[in-house]
């Protein structure tokens, strides 16, 4: 029976937003560095002064102005890195609620496979980069066994969307799993270029340390792989 793998293409995933609370921490932490390099100074100087001319008044004054300033700073760096950690609280929690929605709802993802649930007809998505005399899709099951052979005569350049109806060449029904599609393509004997597309419900969403992950009937998904995503076709 097939075996379940993630659909993921060379390109980055998404995930919530998590660096300016780091960067507004690192510069409290600075901050509090300076605040204490600052009073070891200023007890070094005071009990190294010269007491016959001890340290004015007006310069002690002068002092405890820039530690004020330095205290002022390290509040607003503190009171930056609490609201970033909110703001990316806030940004996580409505990420997930979003990705939560998404459930039940139809995705189009960019994979050269087909899932069969065991019972509907599987859609299976194409788009032609031009026009093809002939165009032939080889399905396969886990064990890379050729279950299926379509021959879809001439096709247009664009988008294509058909129907398998999960039986083998025999005509007998196949097991519920992910199916790998082999495309071959030409025009006037030179290859055309087909982009195939795994197309299903969406069934769970799972929050992970990068993110949260799609599972498109029983095959988890990354974001990047997630082409469409639309309300589900009738009739299957």
């Amino acid at each position: 029976m097939p075996t379940s793998t993630t659909v993921s293409p060379n390109k980055p995933s998404g995930s919530a937003p998590k660096g300016n609370a780091s960067l507004a921490q690192a510069a409290a932490q600075r901050a509090q560095l300076n605040r204490d390099q600052f009073l070891r100074l200023l007890v070094t100087q005071l009990r190294n002064q010269d007491p016959f001319n001890p340290l004015q008044g007006q310069e002690f004054a002068a002092q405890l102005a820039q530690f004020s300033s330095v205290e002022q700073l390290i509040q607003i760096n503190q009171g930056l890195a609490q609201h970033f950690q909110s703001s990316g609280l806030w940004s996580q929690s409505l990420y997930h609620l979003l990705a939560a929605g998404l459930i039940g709802k139809e995705a189009k993802v960019q994979a050269s496979a087909v899932f069969f649930d065991g019972e509907r007809p599987a859609p299976i998505s194409m788009s032609l980069s031009e026009r093809a005399d002939a165009l032939t899709l080889r399905l396969k099951d886990a064990s890379g066994r050729v279950v299926r052979t379509l021959q879809l005569g001439p096709h247009a350049a664009g988008s294509h969307e058909l129907l398998w109806d999960g039986t083998d060449e025999r005509g007998n029904r196949l097991p519920r799993g992910l199916y790998r599609i082999e495309v071959e393509a030409q025009a006037s004997g030179k290859p055309v270029d087909v982009k195939l597309f795994l197309v299903g419900l969406i069934t769970k969403v799972q929050y992970t340390g990068d993110g949260a992950k799609l599972w498109v009937g029983d095959i988890p998904v990354d974001w990047s792989a997630v082409e469409e995503i639309r309300q589900p076709q009738q009739g299957r």
